[in-house]
């Protein structure tokens, strides 16, 4: 299964994730991301979310998400 697949079967089963994400400048970081969605602004090549981490709805794009939930690309 790749990270996409999982992806669509977490928002069709309103599931949350755990994503490694790797930030512009190479920096990685941990989130839990709940109320998972493809987002309506930038398409489906990203996704929104409540973000445990900083308590606050954030958006993250899809192609640099390395691992979600222990499935890596």
């Amino acid at each position: 299964m790749t990270i996409k697949e999982y992806i669509d079967s977490a928002i069709q089963n309103k599931k949350d994730i755990t994503i490694e994400y790797v930030k512009y400048g190479n920096e990685k970081s941990i989130r839990t991301i709940s109320n998972v969605q493809y987002s309506e602004e930038f398409g489906n090549e990203y996704i929104t979310g409540f973000c445990q981490l900083r308590q606050e709805q954030r958006t993250f794009k899809i192609s640099r998400i390395i691992k979600v939930d222990n499935i890596s690309n």
